[in-house]
């Protein structure tokens, strides 16, 4: 699997998903994107759970962002490449700075794990995402349709991660 021997950093108060997260998690996810369905989600924080991570302040759970790692076969040869998945921070803790926090730590930490790019998509109507991303330096490489939402535009962004830690 692409993401065993995953070497860790310190986050502060971000760190990897347990299974007693999950529930606030889930209300999370479901409050973020209205979905009410958790299969899948749920077995990304099982099988990805080395690159799931959660924001906690006193042991509450007020952000999560999740991964999943794909390999990319380039002129230089075989890389892996990371997809940003999901991301949302709870209602009452936006505009806090933790989505930056979150994206901060995991980002260091794909670096060092030897991820070469990060991609994700957001929908062209999630101005303050849009916002963080391009502050921390992803660029717009696609626009595509039904992929965020059906009925909806959105965006295909890109960050190249360099191969040494800053």
């Amino acid at each position: 699997m692409m993401v065993r021997n995953w070497d860790k950093i310190p986050g502060g108060y971000v760190t990897t998903i347990d299974p007693a997260a999950l529930p606030e998690v889930l209300r999370i996810y479901n409050d973020f994107c209205g979905c009410g369905s958790n299969g899948l989600f749920g077995r990304y924080s099982e099988i990805f759970n080395q690159i799931f991570y959660v924001a906690k302040f006193d042991r509450e759970v007020v952000g999560y962002s999740t991964y999943y790692v794909k390999p990319s076969l380039t002129l230089g040869g075989f890389r892996k490449c990371a997809v940003l998945y999901s991301m949302a921070v709870d209602k009452e803790h936006r505009r806090q700075g933790i989505g930056r926090h979150l994206l901060t730590v995991s980002l260091r930490e794909m670096q060092l794990n030897g991820i070469y790019e990060v991609a994700l998509y957001v929908s062209k109507k999630n101005v303050p995402a849009l916002s963080l991303y391009t502050k921390l330096g992803f660029a717009v490489v696609g626009e595509l349709q039904d992929i965020c939402k059906e009925g909806e535009s959105c965006y295909k962004m890109r960050l190249g991660l360099p191969t040494a830690l800053t």
